[in-house]
């Protein structure tokens, strides 16, 4: 094969969209029909889902910055945190909040309209309620369904007693009663469940969305999803109102908190107080003393004003000692006096001002001005400075001990009033002491009292920083079970179903299929393909016969001529297979009688000699044969016997099964058989055994000029093409080529495809049968239906316990 063909080849081989296409096309029905059961289990589960209703609302949440006076007891009991927006939702999403909502709607009893497959939430539109008196386990869920017989009784669950509208009902769960709110008839049928305030919180959490909206801060979004619409919106916005009422209720906790503080305290304070007043009471009765509250006031101010003097002296002599003992250090000779300090003398403030400004002055010589140390006017501020410190050390001596003279004379007056103080008798000193007590207490009264009524005002004004944004409205629109995307999920199924159907079994099937099969796994020429037929004739071929499958043999004749055009002797054709039961005895009987019509003696071989079949698909009796000859106790001329109704068409009969066919085909008589054949006979035709199996082709190619192998679509294994690669490679087999056997036309293609191109293949298909233990043949239907769904339909024909040879 030249390297124009194999790219040729390799280019016909590789991936082909249109063959794709026409590959899976054939499962085309598969494909509908699983679209449309999918579509079917889609129209049944939309009508009988029960449907789920969502409802939004939005809250707005604003910052609460607390106390921010400088009042010390506000800033003790106010909550001046910033909410936690992540806090905030979990808050709203807490089972405690949700059981307030589920107690406040009283949705933990639902009420349902029961049909013949579904049932719905009719929420607020049962014409009846269920009134619990007495319940054995109040965590225990119920559920029973009322069957109404009229307007007035019902049954439980449709059997028993017959109870009557109002009466009360004895249950397994408890003591009940079902109240009319609206008009009944007979034979409604409802359901109703009832679960505890906690369980139903915690159903009603999983349909529940609570998150913070994109881009913004303080905006909360509420979802929740349940089998009512009108319930959802309720449970939203009744959600929505016990949060804003959470939230005061955590304010108001704080001022209740203050208010039982101040409440306790004033309680302490006022009865010590009151007995801190009847102590005074009875103090002042007991000593019959009189009001001397202006003369102790007079005194205890004078003692006052004098010990405040005395600090003020005290503290300008420890500035004069200071600022003495500073000028004093030679160490600090040249720095600045940090100041007076305070001091009320004028004389010395200006003192202190000139010496720094020496200082400054002779710093500044010297640092910006370089002028030496020793230079005279560096020495003459150094003069000045000195001089300046001599003043103001003199000045500070005359002002200590102007203030030590002062601190004497105060100090003389102090210690004369506090001897008048002292000299106050002793019980006025006990009733002065009283009287201050009782005026701190009703100073600390008089504050918790102001303090409480202030708490009492915010406790009545406390609002929420909770805003309502958007209220839930009622949608009517189901949000699950979504029309279109469940219609689209079962569109999805039906083609993934029957796909993944179909890859598995293209995954598991390891036969041929096309003959694009056998040429991606084998360089061998493949001579001509040959159709399926639902007859059971084996001879095709006959005399005047125009069918698509004899002309198929007389295409493959003609191509077999241009491999015999050298042979210069009579061709003998040898026909062989992999295994039994792919068709060789078919073709080899075919291939004798094309070749006889066209004028050529010809000559079938039956060498098959463990199961010949020749004569059996000919309808023609078991005659002597080869093995007779082999033997010796005949000759050809007797052996070779014509095919009725088929000029120049003979066959040689196997004879006797032989109990060692592979050693008798060694016989040297059988030089002699064909040297026979080729002088008598236009064209020889061997039926061999399958090479696959035994060693008798093999043995029988060495008087072969041309080999056909057979290869059978649907039976042969890929695999098995690695064998005959491996012949055609090693040319064990003389001028092999191909025979692609038993095409069967498959839905989706309409025609068969022979060689590159296709043939039409109008009314129906032609065949052949196969049998006698090599393998059972499949009979197909000519109709455009079986061609459509004959991998579902069952054949017209039931398939022969033994079919004829192939």
């Amino acid at each position: 094969m030249s390297s124009q063909n194999q790219a040729t080849r390799s280019d016909q081989t590789g991936f082909s969209p249109k063959e794709f296409l026409f590959k899976y096309l054939r499962f085309l029905p598969l494909f509908i029909l699983s679209v449309v059961l999918s579509l079917i289990v889609a129209f049944f589960y939309l009508r009988y889902t029960s449907p789920v209703f969502q409802s939004k609302g939005a809250l707005i949440l604003t910052e609460d910055k607390g106390a921010k006076s400088g009042d010390k007891f506000e800033q003790l009991f106010s909550d001046d945190r910033s909410k936690n927006i992540n806090n905030e939702l979990e808050f709203l999403k807490s089972r405690a909040l949700l059981e307030r909502v589920v107690a406040e709607l009283g949705i933990n009893t639902r009420y349902y309209a029961k049909g013949k497959i579904k049932e719905l939430n009719i929420y607020k539109d049962a014409p009846f309620r269920l009134e619990i008196l007495a319940q054995k386990d109040s965590t225990a869920p119920f559920e029973f369904a009322v069957h109404f017989k009229d307007a007035n009784s019902f049954q439980i669950n449709g059997k028993g007693r017959v109870y009557k509208t109002g009466q009360e009902i004895s249950h397994p769960a408890g003591l009940f009663r079902i109240n009319a709110t609206g008009p009944l008839s007979s034979k409604d049928v409802y359901s109703v469940k009832w679960n505890s305030p906690a369980q139903m919180a915690t159903a009603l959490r999983k349909g529940l969305q609570a998150y913070n909206k994109a881009g913004s801060s303080g905006i909360i979004i509420i979802n929740l999803e349940s089998e009512n619409p009108w319930m959802s919106a309720d449970i939203v916005n009744k959600l929505m109102k016990e949060y804003q009422e959470g939230t005061i209720e955590q304010k108001n906790s704080k001022n209740r908190q203050t208010m039982d503080f101040l409440n306790t305290r004033l309680a302490l304070v006022n009865r010590e107080l009151d007995s801190i007043e009847r102590n005074v009471l009875a103090y002042r009765k007991s000593n019959d003393l009189s009001d001397i509250q202006s003369m102790t006031s007079s005194y205890f101010s004078r003692a006052d004003a004098a010990d405040e003097k005395i600090t003020e002296l005290r503290a300008q002599l420890n500035v004069v000692k200071l600022i003495q003992d500073y000028l004093r250090d030679n160490k600090l000779t040249y720095e600045i006096v940090p100041s007076s300090l305070g001091l009320n003398d004028v004389t010395l403030n200006q003192q202190v001002s000139l010496y720094n400004n020496y200082q400054m002055e002779r710093k500044t010589l010297i640092t910006e001005g370089n002028v030496p140390v020793g230079n005279p006017r560096v020495k003459l501020k150094e003069d000045q400075i000195e001089k300046m410190r001599g003043n103001i050390l003199e000045n500070l001596s005359n002002v200590r001990r102007s203030y030590e003279g002062q601190l004497a004379d105060v100090d003389r007056r102090n210690t004369a009033l506090q001897a008048s103080i002292r000299g106050l008798p002793e019980k006025q000193q006990v009733l002065l002491g009283l009287e201050r007590e009782k005026q701190s207490k009703q100073a600390v009264f008089a504050f918790l009292s102001e303090k409480k009524e202030e708490t009492a005002i915010s406790l009545a004004a406390t609002i929420s920083n909770i805003g309502v944004l958007e209220k839930a409205e009622v949608n009517r629109v189901p949000v699950s079970p979504s029309s279109i995307k469940i219609r689209g999920i079962a569109l999805l199924i039906g083609i993934i179903i029957p796909l993944l159907f179909v890859l598995v079994l293209e995954i598991m099937d390891d036969k041929i299929s096309s003959r694009v099969d056998i040429e991606r796994h084998t360089s061998a020429s493949i001579l001509g393909e040959v159709s399926h037929a639902a007859n059971e004739e084996t001879l095709v071929v006959k005399p005047r016969s125009r069918s698509f499958i004899a002309e198929q043999f007389r295409i493959i004749r003609s191509n077999l001529q241009y491999m015999l055009t050298e042979t210069g002797r009579t061709p003998v054709l040898l026909v062989t297979s992999s295994f039994s039961g792919e068709g060789k005895s078919f073709i080899s009987t075919n291939m004798g009688a094309v070749m006889a019509l066209a004028g050529k003696r010809t000559v079938i071989l039956e060498l098959d000699l463990r199961k010949p079949k020749i004569l059996q698909g000919l309808n023609m009796t078991k005659k002597p044969g080869f093995t007779n000859y082999l033997l010796g106790k005949a000759s050809l001329d007797d052996l070779i016997v014509p095919v009725e109704g088929i000029d120049n068409l003979f066959v040689l009969p196997c004879g006797p099964i032989p109990p060692n066919p592979a050693e008798l085909l060694l016989d040297k008589r059988i030089d002699e058989v064909f040297h026979y054949l080729r002088t008598n006979f236009d064209f020889v035709v061997l039926d061999t055994a399958p090479v696959g199996m035994v060693g008798d082709a093999m043995t029988l190619a060495n008087y072969a000029d041309s080999c056909l192998y057979i290869v059978r679509q649907g039976v042969t294994h890929k695999k098995q093409l690695e064998m005959v690669n491996d012949f055609y490679k090693a040319n064990q087999l003389p001028r092999m080529s191909l025979i692609l056997n038993d095409v069967k036309l498959r839905a989706g293609y309409g025609y068969y495809g022979y060689g590159r191109y296709g043939y039409g293949y109008g009314n129906g298909s032609y065949g052949y049968g196969y049998g006698y233990g090599y393998y059972d043949d499949d009979v197909e239907g000519t109709s455009f239906l079986r061609r459509w769904f004959g991998w579902a339909m069952p054949s017209k024909k039931k398939k022969a316990k033994k079919e004829k040879a192939g």
